[in-house]
């Protein structure tokens, strides 16, 4: 049994934790409502992009681009976009056993991470990475999305891969959050077919010139298409850290609690 020294000592210390778990809520509360805002708006934008792209492929048979071409070899990528912290519930435990479970059968693979975290798990069950992107995974910036997917597309470009596969956490709103794996690359005119076209009314659409041409149109927003894509994973995955580590600390605070009664 405790003696009254102990006891006191034993309230500070769990007072000390409440203060800390407090302070952890507050912050992710706020770097959540930030996230949110940079997500909705990258959503508008890719929204129209893949509009814009739609409606050019849907003109003619003829728009052709490398990114569409498959390729036979089995030489396939993985972004896997993780935390660099913990503390989080389920959120890094739940996109990395899906990005494990994805890649572990492929023979020839390269790994791109996001987050230290994603390279702890995948070198601790015996995946190296060949790429880790630091610094990005806890304020990612459209800057930083644009500077990765170009090293991506260009080691897509000298054909050092035949595939790019993307694993991260989609968000979408506080009631649902779940981890995902897209093809990035190559590209299929199927991936646009459930996509609104940007030019509502169909007596427009022939009306509709694209400047100087549609392909051309069309190679200059493919690359812009996939900054889009990353960008967006990122944030999403940045808002659905925050609202678990938001969770955890609220669930930690609401326990100080039942034990200081």
């Amino acid at each position: 049994m405790l003696n009254a020294h102990e006891i006191k000592g034993r309230i500070k210390s769990i007072e000390e934790t409440r203060q800390i778990t407090n302070a952890i809520q507050l912050i992710s509360a706020s770097k959540l409502k930030k996230a949110i805002k940079l997500s909705d708006s990258n959503l508008k934008y890719f929204k129209v992009m893949r509009s814009i792209l739609k409606d050019i492929l849907m003109r003619t048979e003829m728009i052709t681009h490398p990114y569409f071409v498959k390729r036979e070899g089995k030489r396939v990528a993985f972004l896997v976009i993780a935390s660099d912290k913990g503390l989080a519930g389920e959120f890094n435990k739940r996109v990395l056993e899906l990005a494990y479970n994805d890649m572990k059968d492929y023979h020839e693979k390269y790994i791109f991470t996001i987050g230290k975290k994603a390279t702890e798990y995948l070198n601790k069950h015996g995946i190296p990475t060949d790429i880790e992107f630091l610094k990005i995974a806890q304020n990612p910036t459209l800057d930083d999305a644009r500077h990765l997917t170009m090293d991506i597309l260009e080691l897509y470009d000298q054909n050092i891969l035949d595939e790019v596969h993307m694993t991260f956490t989609s968000f979408e709103g506080k009631s649902r959050q779940y981890a995902q794996t897209i093809k990035l690359l190559p590209l299929e005119r199927k991936d646009f077919e459930k996509v609104e076209s940007f030019i509502a009314d169909e007596k427009l659409k022939d009306k509709f010139v694209f400047v100087p041409s549609p392909q051309e149109v069309f190679d200059v927003l493919i690359p812009q298409y996939m900054i889009g894509l990353i960008y967006g994973a990122l944030v999403q995955s940045s808002a659905a850290e925050h609202f678990e580590r938001m969770i955890a600390m609220k669930s930690s605070l609401d326990n100080a609690d039942k034990m200081l009664k």
